[in-house]
């Protein structure tokens, strides 16, 4: 029994199996439109991967298989036709319906049916065989020889390629440059004849370029040229290690005179190469541990949240403090005020004249008995008040500072959330990814030549919004190619192209993904929709003033169908109004705009996530 840490790594590697086959499946898709060798390198290399790792990780039924479908794919790389009949295809599209299948057993612990396996599984697979026949000697050979070829390219131009333009590099820093003709003539052969073995006949032409630009050019210019062809020469190095052979230029760029430093040419193409290594740089994180760092995060908002409220409670007593300290202050003149009042005798007034009783210059010294007690006290709490303020000074300056201290951490949460929800996201693609496969199928079996269009693949939607969309999203596509293209013959009559088209497009608007899903077909009939909504019952004069929005909003009504006829696609009554509900469940709305003849358009609206710390903070 395989202990936790096990289990979690042969988790992860049915997540990465999930992704091989879904590049196999794209890989074959593509062969239908032609062989071409990338595309069958690219097929062989996962299918081998899946065989490796699976057999690694303990998943033996799996490995077999994708053995199997590797030796097919090195059949028909040695042995390839110019066009991939439609049999040989669709068996090979139905392997790796078997290996997703396979890995949905083992993802759920299910033991795999070993009947399934003797009547579903290996009659394709022998099917297969029969019609391209066992992988040869000679055949695995030549595969392995030319994978080899393949990935020896990108290692020469890692080591041997950069050494030599290190070495130039290093020439065109020197002050004394009186060789470097001679030195750079000479790479510009020596790089020439490592295209020529290795069959990369535009680098070939290039290093020639390079060297008819070095002989002809006045001394004076040797320099500027050298620099040129080496920047030439660093960016086929970046398109070669970044599998782009195919673009790799055959003439020496342009000639500038420039100062540039070659060292700033080295940091560009360093920091080229650093960013095409990040970009394929990726952690695989389960999403149980995201749900689990959501739910702390939200706990870090809740207690944030407090902290803000406690603040603005401490902010108000701060100011309630001050207040009364301005009220005590106030209070205790007064009192001064009455007690010097109380204190300094009146003088009685007789019958002498005023100036009888002016003060005299002189201090009394008696005087000073009038400063009782009270006095004292008075005095102290004058003092009192003053350090009381210099605390509330001191308060003050310790609020502000916890105020921006707050500011800094709100800022940080809410780059967190958006970090943290960027991790959630998933990319438009992976919810489409296998409808080009499904609409080939339809076509197949009912006759009709559809063409998918889809935009918008790096839209980024939420994990959960996504998953909850695969459903519905197919249904619409499956009732667009049913109910809404018509078959060839109907088309040619209305004047349209034998091949219809279906056109998913996804788009972000403000806080919400807006996905549409429209076709050229024969659009809605409304006058249909209300027979049929009369038929099971409705009432005729709602049906008669109803507008053309409400008679559409009946088709996500359970049970509501307008085919007549019973297929394994339509005409069951139910779809649309799961449709509905599931987009409700993600709080999401759906719209359809039809034009009779021309098409319909379904135009789906969910919130770009369903987090729900956005709204707390």
């Amino acid at each position: 029994m395989p202990n936790e840490k096990e289990q979690e790594i042969r988790r992860q590697f049915l997540d990465e199996a999930q992704e091989y086959i879904t590049s196999l499946e794209t890989s074959i898709l593509e062969l239908s439109q032609g062989l071409h060798a990338p595309t069958i390198n690219a097929a062989l290399r996962v299918a081998h991967s899946l065989k490796g790792g699976a057999a690694m990780m303990g998943f033996k039924l799996l490995s077999e298989l994708a053995h199997q479908l590797e030796d097919a794919l090195k059949v028909l790389k040695v042995n390839s036709p110019i066009v991939l009949n439609s049999e040989t295809n669709h068996l090979l599209l139905l392997s790796v319906s078997c290996l997703y299948q396979i890995v949905g057993f083992e993802r759920f612990g299910e033991p795999v049916n070993p009947t399934w396996i003797s009547k579903e599984v290996e009659p394709i697979f022998t099917e297969l065989r029969s019609r391209l026949g066992e992988p040869q000697g000679e055949t695995a050979a030549s595969v392995l020889s030319i994978d080899h070829h393949q990935d020896l390219i990108p290692l020469l131009f890692e080591t041997e390629v950069e050494e030599a333009l290190q070495h130039l590099e290093e020439l065109l820093a020197t002050p004394d440059q009186s060789g470097l003709k001679d030195e750079a003539t000479l790479l510009a052969q020596e790089l020439g004849g490592l295209g020529e073995m290795l069959q990369l006949q535009d680098f070939t032409q290039l290093c020639d370029s390079i060297e008819r630009s070095l002989l002809t050019a006045p001394p004076h210019l040797i320099s500027e040229v050298t620099q040129t062809a080496l920047q030439t020469w660093r960016r086929t190095q970046i398109l070669v290690l970044a599998g782009q052979i195919d673009q790799i230029p055959t003439e020496i760029d342009p000639i500038k005179v420039t100062q540039t430093v070659p060292t700033q040419v080295v940091q560009t193409i360093v920091a080229t190469n650093a960013i095409v290594k990040d970009s394929h740089s990726t952690v695989r994180v389960s999403v149980r541990q995201l749900n689990r760092i959501q739910d702390l995060f939200g706990e870090l908002i809740i207690d944030r949240n407090g902290l803000d409220l406690n603040h603005k409670r401490l902010r108000n007593l701060m100011r309630q403090l001050s207040q009364r300290l301005q009220t005590l202050q106030q209070v205790n003149y007064k009192l001064r005020t009455l007690y010097d009042r109380v204190a300094m005798p009146q003088p009685i007034m007789t019958g002498r004249s005023p100036a009888s009783v002016l003060p005299s210059s002189e201090f009394d010294v008696l005087e000073m008995d009038r400063y009782t007690e009270l006095h004292s006290l008075s005095q102290q709490v004058i003092e009192t008040i003053v350090q009381l303020q210099e605390v509330t000074e001191d308060l003050g300056i310790s609020l502000d500072d916890t105020e921006q201290s707050a500011r800094n951490l709100n800022k940080t949460s809410k780059q967190l959330q958006s970090g943290f929800t960027r991790l959630r996201m998933r990319p438009f693609s992976e919810l489409v990814e296998r409808f080009p496969r499904a609409l080939q199928e339809w076509c197949n079996e009912y006759g009709k030549l559809v063409r998918l269009k889809i935009e918008g693949e790096t839209v980024l939607l939420d994990r959960n919004i996504l998953e909850t969309l695969q459903d519905p999203l197919l249904h619409l596509l499956r009732n667009a190619f049913d109910h809404g293209i018509e078959d060839p013959q109907t088309r040619l009559e209305h004047g349209k192209s034998v091949e219809g088209l279906i056109e998913i497009r996804a788009a972000q608007q403000g806080n919400r993904t807006v996905i549409t899903i429209q076709d050229d077909g024969q659009g809605i009939a409304i006058d249909k929709i209300r027979d049929r909504a009369a038929e099971i019952g409705l009432d005729p004069s709602l049906l008669a003033s109803a507008s053309e929005t409400e008679l559409l909003s009946l088709i996500f009504e359970p049970g509501f169908s307008t085919s007549n006829q019973v297929t394994e696609l339509s005409g069951r009554g139910v779809g649309m109004d799961v449709v509905r509900t599931h987009l409700q469940q993600v709080r999401g709305e759906i719209t359809i705009n039809t034009q009779v003849g021309v098409g319909t358009t379904f135009k789906l609206s969910v919130p770009a996530t369903l987090s729900t710390v956005r709204v707390v903070l």
